[in-house]
């Protein structure tokens, strides 16, 4: 109870920095672009600035293959200690981030000298929050392809969790099955993303098919009741982002944003910062502006912040 008054004397207070202090958890972060923006200009002083909004998925897609190309090693190393640095000031006490395999092989590496360079760029930060790293995967790549450097991911004792990401139209959830199979038989957390911008429908069926602790997003769930009452039911977490669907262009407004929505319907939610680099928004931002606008009262988002720390227990 003290903790959720301190929380709701800094909401009510507008005492960001008093918000700032309060446990909190990022379950949504892909870790390379999780620093702030400062960070990677400096390194690339070339890189423009995001625009407010994008025209959808394959905009922002393309913003990043401009301003993103993956850097080598000693700046790889700057940004993820970046994004740890700004976790711990935002109060996570606990952050499941996604780590894109690719990045190790676009550096030259091998697998088990990216899980050490995690390792290396974490210790510093291992007081102050737990750190749950994510085998991230693309829909775009052979999935045959990604169990190869699954296994070899998994055999290092690193990672902790599997997220698959990228184009929801590429390739349909069952062709990842053996890929979550085998995630499983190494007793990692999974996760995908789904209904950021594809239909309710594919959540359900990712969820079952996969066998999800979680959904990345999941948003596409509030356009049907039956969808969201198998989530509420079955007890699957919704890791929202609000200012990522926001700047994606999949809501005009937070006003539009069907968080409520599901948060009625007893869907378990969470708050998550996605893409901090992009969007620009770390928990506390999304916890404010979701108060401030009148959508969540202090107690309800009390209640979606608990949901974050649950999820904590048991996994640091």
């Amino acid at each position: 109870m003290e903790e959720f008054e301190q929380f709701k004397r800094a909401l009510e207070a507008r005492d960001f920095n008093a918000l700032k202090k309060v446990r909190k958890t990022d379950l949504h972060a892909h870790a390379y672009l999780s620093a702030g923006m400062g960070t990677y200009q400096e390194i690339s002083p070339e890189i423009a600035l995001p625009p407010s909004k994008f025209d959808g998925f394959g905009d922002f897609r393309a913003w990043l293959g401009k301003n993103c190309a993956l850097i080598e090693r000693a700046g790889y190393e700057k940004v993820i200690s970046a994004a740890f640095q700004r976790m711990a000031d935002d109060g996570i006490i606990y952050a499941e981030m996604s780590f894109d395999y690719h990045d190790c092989l676009s550096m030259g590496l091998k697998i088990t000298d990216w899980a050490r360079l995690i390792q290396t760029q974490y210790e510093p930060y291992r007081a102050r929050f737990a750190l749950c790293p994510e085998f991230g995967i693309s829909r775009e790549v052979r999935p045959t392809v990604s169990q190869r450097y699954l296994e070899e991911a998994a055999e290092t004792g690193m990672f902790r969790s599997i997220d698959l990401y990228g184009d929801e139209l590429c390739r349909p959830a069952s062709e990842f099955r053996n890929i979550y199979d085998l995630a499983s038989s190494f007793g990692m957390k999974k996760k995908a993303h789904l209904g950021e911008f594809g239909q309710a429908a594919d959540i359900k069926d990712g969820v079952e098919i996969l066998g999800l602790d979680a959904v990345q997003h999941g948003v596409s769930a509030a356009d049907n009741l039956d969808v969201m009452s198998f989530l509420r039911d079955r007890g699957t977490t919704l890791n929202i982002c609000p200012s990522s669907n926001l700047a994606l262009g999949r809501y005009r407004s937070l006003s539009e944003h069907p968080i409520r929505r599901l948060f009625d319907h007893g869907v378990k939610l969470t708050l998550n910062s996605d893409d901090y680099m992009v969007f620009g928004a770390g928990v506390t931002d999304e916890i404010t502006r979701l108060h401030e606008s009148g959508i969540f009262s202090a107690k309800e988002l009390w209640q979606i912040v608990r949901a974050g720390l649950a999820a904590s227990e048991g996994r640091s």
